[in-house]
């Protein structure tokens, strides 16, 4: 639907009702609200300015409060001005607490600044009214999508595209929730529907040619990409998917071109420098290759592609020896890579070749014997466990009933008496509800409750707990570092946003004021399956030496008042998802604890 015919239908309504039109309806308000959005999906943001701008001129003059804030907001928003936009928005939603549009909008720019958290919970307050509005559900599973949770990402799209089944911008979301669960073929069906209705839909086309060459479908990938250069011929992600598209097809100084084309809009992407390298490599020209690994490298040192490619490339130079030093080291950490492997027995002679192999089945062995050793050891605390937990499940059964009936006879002592036995009510009310909490730590404890696996990036979730803590943590640092390019595990949401709150809480008891706590988030090069590798650091007193070997037994606490379960619950939950967790600091510099969950392979499909 052209801009052209909405200012038609806007002069129409002006003669029907005059020069002066009476006040917008809410209806009317939520019509333009709708449009604009369709006209920002279509990458019409002219139009949909002038949208807004007209709804927002309509307020005023009916002097609608609500609405005026909710325009400017929506404005503010499209000049990039977050912070504004949320002060308006929060303005219109606290006016019109029962509008969807609004609260979907809220949920928006919350998103914008990376708060999926609450931009989640704002797009449920706007589905508990209107539980079917399509573009709610399909900005919720976007927002899903990209805080980690993959499958109920996939649920929402899913709930979206059968109210709209016609609708591009719903086709395309659906298809992006299949292609990050791995389902190409269905991805591609999405995309593809979505074309025919708008055969000019770049996200769409770009996406198709990306699902494309992920099922191997190279030359149409390829023809996918085209069209949506023709439509986008400046976008640096359809440019790099073009040239790896041509670089498997061996067309290597087509895919330089477009490499190139793609490092003139976005010239510090590492995978598209390597991927040039590469093809240059294949094109036999060894020492450009290796200027431009070297390019990939100063941005990510431990680039995983550029790691082992340029030291294949160094050997094929003649620096055979530096090359099989680089190989090797790589090799230890990541013995499974059959590409390093095959080019360092490659440079490496028949005795040289037969010590390589050797030493990889060694580490193989080992590995084996330190999982055999690892199964033992979790055996024989399962079974320590077990006790305490049935332990702790009697006598949180049996304390908790006492509190129930305590807290009533507190209750009905606060009602019947004044002054100083009042007082003394408050602080026996108040110690029941902290031994209220001790018995729900038990209960958590005994309860073990297995995860609800989801497939996703864990990234978002720890981002999301730092940040709940830097506005708790008076007079101490909280500072988060999570790159984007992690790989995908598969978790629990609730539960590792529980882990995380616990290990963060306790050390901010621990570290004084003006001391500071730093959250890293990592995929560690090491030895074992891949992983993600979570790390809280901080520069507090450390954790005592006779303290380290019981650190995560039940009943271990180094603070007053201390259940003793919360990191005991922490390791709990890290280990049901199959991850592993441990306390690495030095007494005197802070603790430090590191926690490993199992990365999941791009390509595997989900159960």
């Amino acid at each position: 639907m052209p801009a052209a015919y909405w200012a038609r239908c806007r002069q129409s309504r002006r003669r029907i009702l005059g020069t002066h039109p009476a006040v917008w309806t809410e209806a009317q308000y939520d019509e333009a609200a709708d449009r604009a959005n369709e006209l920002l999906a279509n990458d019409q943001d002219d139009e949909a300015r002038a949208v807004l701008e007209e709804a927002l001129n309509e307020a005023r003059a009916g002097d609608d409060e609500a609405m005026t804030a909710y325009f400017e907001g929506r404005l503010a928003r499209m000049d990039q001005d977050n912070e504004r936009a949320e002060e308006l928005l929060r303005r219109a939603a606290e006016l019109k607490p029962e509008s969807v549009f609004v609260l979907r909008s809220m949920g928006s720019v919350l998103g914008a600044v990376g708060n999926q958290v609450d931009e989640i919970a704002w797009y449920d307050r706007a589905l508990a009214i209107r539980p079917d509005d399509p573009l709610t559900l399909l900005s919720r599973g976007s927002a899903l999508g990209e805080s980690g949770a993959l499958d109920e990402s996939l649920e929402c799209m899913e709930r979206a595209i059968a109210l709209e089944p016609r609708s591009p911008a719903y086709l395309l979301g659906l298809g992006l929730a299949l292609g990050a669960l791995g389902r190409y073929d269905k991805a591609v069906e999405c995309f593809d529907t979505a074309i025919t209705v708008w055969p000019d839909f770049p996200s769409a086309l770009k996406a198709r040619g990306s699902a494309l060459a992920a099922l191997g479908r190279y030359e149409e990938a390829i023809e996918s990409y085209d069209k949506a250069l023709a439509v986008q011929p400046d976008d640096p992600g359809i440019l790099s998917g073009r040239g790896r598209a041509l670089s498997i097809l061996r067309r290597y100084e087509e895919a330089i071109h477009y490499y190139d084309k793609s490092l003139a809009c976005q010239s510090d992407n590492p995978d598209v420098l390597s991927a040039r390298a590469a093809s240059l490599a294949s094109l036999g020209k060894l020492n450009e290759a290796i200027e431009w690994f070297d390019k990939a490298l100063a941005i990510d040192p431990e680039h995983p592609h550029a790691t082992w490619a340029r030291a294949a490339v160094d050997g094929g130079l003649g620096h055979t020896e530096e090359a099989k030093r680089a190989l090797r080291n790589y090799l230890m950490a990541h013995p499974d890579h059959e590409m390093a492997r095959s080019w360092l027995l490659r440079f490496s002679s028949s005795e040289e070749a037969f010590t390589v192999a050797q030493e990889l089945e060694n580490k193989r062995h080992e590995r084996e014997e330190e999982r055999r050793k690892a199964e033992t050891k979790a055996r024989d605390r399962k079974i320590k466990l077990d006790a305490w937990r049935s332990l702790s499940a009697r006598s949180a059964h049996r304390i908790g009933n006492q509190l129930f009936a305590s807290q009533g006879a507190i209750r009905t002592l606060k009602q019947a008496t004044s002054g100083e036995a009042a007082e003394a009510a408050e602080d026996l009310a108040a110690c029941l509800d902290r031994m209220s909490t001790i018995v729900q730590e038990f209960r958590t404890f005994s309860l073990n409750r297995p995860p609800q696996l989801n497939r996703g990036h864990v990234g978002p979730v720890v981002q999301e707990v730092a940040r709940r803590y830097r506005g708790l943590a008076e007079g101490v640092s909280v500072e988060a570092s999570v790159p984007a390019d992690l790989p995908a595990c598969r978790f629990d949401r609730s539960q590792i946003d529980q882990a995380m709150s616990e290990v963060l809480e306790n050390a901010i008891h621990h570290v004084p004021a003006g001391g500071r706590i730093d959250v890293t988030v990592h995929a560690p090069e090491a030895p074992g399956p891949a992983c993600v590798r979570v790390t809280i650091q901080d520069n507090g007193p450390g954790v005592p030496p006779q303290m380290k070997a019981r650190i995560f037994q039940p009943f271990q606490s180094g603070r007053p008042g201390g259940s003793g379960l919360g990191l005991a619950i922490v390791r709990q939950i890290v280990e049901n998802h199959k991850g592993t967790i441990r306390e690495t600091g030095e007494p005197g510099k802070g603790a430090r604890f590191e926690i490993d969950l199992p990365a999941v392979d791009d390509s595997e499909t989900p159960p």
